[in-house]
C-alpha cells in the first residue's frame, strides 16, 4: 500500500502509512517496514535530513540572537575602559611622566620597557572592544595577535621590577621573610592576570566567554594604576590603597554577575574570576597587614 495524500494547511503532503504486520514462517508476527523508513526515527532519510537542518538552523539562529543581545548589553564596554587612561596618567605621573626627559638614575631601561608595555596594553583594553562594536573584526584579530608578544613583555618586565624591589628590600636590612611577604601581592597579581589572559585566549572562539575573561584581565591590571593614584594624589598608604582597589574590583565583579543574571547571560566566568580575585585579596591582606 503506498503513501496516502492528505490535505494540510491548504496544500497536499504525502504521509507514509503505519507499519503493517505480516506473518513469518511458523505463524509468528513480524513487522513490515516501509522500504524507505529509517530504523531510528521512522522517517525517510530525506525527511530526517530536513528535520536535522531545521534543528541546526534553529540553534544557529538562537546563538546569533544571543550574540546580538550580548553586543547590545556590552556595546559601551570600550568607553568604560577609558577610565584606565587618566588612571595610568595620574598614577604614573610622579614616578615616571614628571621626570621626562631628565630621568632619575633609578629609572632603568627595564622601567621604561615596563611603562611603555603597560600603556600599550591599556590602549588595547580600550581599542579592542570598540573595534568589535564597529564591526572591524579583521583589525581586532590583528591587534589580538599582538598581545602574544605584548603580554609576555609586560610579564617579564613586571618580574624584573619585582626582583628589583626584592633586592632593594634585602639591601635595606629587611629580613628574607618580610621581603618575601612584601612582594607576594605583586607576584600573585601577576599570576592572576596571566591566568585570566590564558583563559581569554583559550575561549577566543567563544565571543561571550572571551570578552568576560578579557574584562577580568583588565580588572586585574587596573589596581597597578589605581593604587598609585591613591598613594601619590590622595596620600593613601600602600596597604590601604591595595585594600580599597581590591574592594572596588570585587564590587565590580558582583555587579557584573547580577547584570548578566538579569539578562540571562553566561556569568560563570565572572564567578570564577571573583573567586580567584577574592582569594588573592584575602591572602595578600593576611600576609602584608601592618599589624
Amino acid at each position: 500500500m503506498g503513501p496516502a495524500a492528505v490535505p494540510h494547511c491548504g496544500c497536499w503532503v504525502l504521509r507514509a502509512e503505519r507499519p503493517q504486520w505480516g506473518r513469518a514462517a511458523g505463524g509468528q508476527k513480524r513487522p513490515f517496514y516501509h522500504p524507505h523508513a529509517s530504523s531510528h526515527s521512522g522517517h525517510s532519510p530525506r525527511i530526517d535530513a530536513q528535520l536535522a537542518g531545521v534543528e541546526n538552523g534553529r540553534r544557529h539562529s538562537q546563538s546569533h540572537r544571543d550574540d546580538t543581545q550580548l553586543e547590545r548589553q556590552y556595546r559601551y564596554v570600550g568607553f568604560a575602559f577609558l577610565f584606565l587612561v587618566p588612571a595610568v596618567a595620574l598614577g604614573f605621573y610622579f614616578p615616571y611622566f614628571s621626570l621626562i626627559p631628565d630621568f632619575d638614575p633609578s629609572i632603568t631601561p627595564l622601567i621604561h620597557v615596563h611603562a611603555i608595555a603597560l600603556m600599550l596594553l591599556v590602549a588595547l583594553f580600550v581599542i579592542q572592544p570598540l573595534l568589535v562594536q564597529f564591526k572591524n573584526f579583521t583589525f581586532h584579530r590583528i591587534l589580538g595577535r599582538l598581545t602574544y608578544v605584548l603580554v609576555p613583555l609586560v610579564a617579564v618586565s613586571v618580574i624584573g621590577v619585582i626582583i628589583k624591589e626584592f633586592d632593594a628590600g634585602l639591601a635595606g636590612q629587611m629580613t628574607l621573610a618580610t621581603d618575601l611577604k612584601s612582594i607576594y601581592p605583586d607576584v600573585a597579581s601577576l599570576l592572576l592576570s596571566i591566568a585570566f589572559y590564558l583563559l581569554a585566549i583559550k575561549n577566543r572562539r567563544s565571543a561571550p566567554a572571551h570578552m568576560r575573561y578579557m574584562i577580568a584581565f583588565a580588572l586585574s591590571v587596573a589596581p597597578a594604576a589605581t593604587n598609585r593614584v591613591m598613594g601619590y594624589w590622595l596620600d593613601f598608604g600602600r596597604f590601604a590603597s591595595g585594600v580599597v582597589s581590591d574592594v572596588l574590583v570585587c564590587g565590580i565583579y558582583v555587579a557584573l554577575i547580577f547584570f548578566d543574571r538579569r539578562h540571562d547571560a553566561n556569568y560563570r566566568p565572572y564567578v570564577l574570576a571573583l573567586g580567584l580575585y577574592f582569594f588573592y585579596s584575602v591572602s595578600a591582606i593576611a600576609l602584608v597587614h601592618p599589624g
